[in-house]
């Protein structure tokens, strides 16, 4: 309940500051969304866990990955895949897709325009290759829904694209 403390303050209160006629003492502000609606970091995790969407790089130089739709009944054409590749922590290409289509249960490869080839060492004109790659996979809403606007992220997943072109398995997918 929006409230205010004795100087005033707004504040979020709850069970205990309120005497105890007004309170069953089961109580606690601890969940992923707050009472502002604000997110927390457990968010991030639960949507990890609770995705219906899963990933993997098939070749990190060709820029080839796997996407997995894990709905039931759902094509994943309702979702757009916006992507960025990152090093060291610096966006240096993105893009997206519009085009998905797998089926419910099915999968489907994807081609992004990665091109790691020419990033593999130091050559003249280059700046140094070497350094961590991240491979930030966003699939969003490509219409407004009755629960959310158009654009907002049904899934979200990154991947370390390490020095091996073979393919990188995370969230123990094997």
């Amino acid at each position: 309940i929006l409230d205010k403390n004795e100087n005033g303050t707004p504040i979020f209160a709850y069970g205990s500051d309120y005497p105890a006629a007004y309170q069953d003492e089961n109580f606690c502000i601890d969940g992923v969304v707050l009472p502002d609606r604000r997110e927390t970091a457990k968010l991030a995790e639960v949507n990890a866990v609770y995705r219906w969407i899963r990933a993997e790089v098939l070749n990190r130089d060709t820029g080839w990955i796997r996407v997995f739709n894990e709905y039931s009944h759902v094509s994943l054409s309702g979702l757009a895949l916006e992507w960025s590749l990152e090093k060291n922590g610096r966006v240096i290409k993105s893009g997206r897709k519009a085009d998905l289509c797998a089926e419910a249960g099915e999968s489907e490869d994807i081609l992004l325009d990665l091109n790691l080839s020419g990033l593999s060492g130091r050559e003249e004109g280059q700046e140094d290759g070497f350094g961590v790659y991240l491979l930030n996979l966003k699939f969003v809403l490509k219409e407004k829904k009755l629960w959310a606007p158009e654009g907002f992220a049904d899934t979200w997943i990154q991947l370390e694209l390490g020095e091996s072109s073979c393919a990188q398995r995370i969230f123990g997918m094997t």
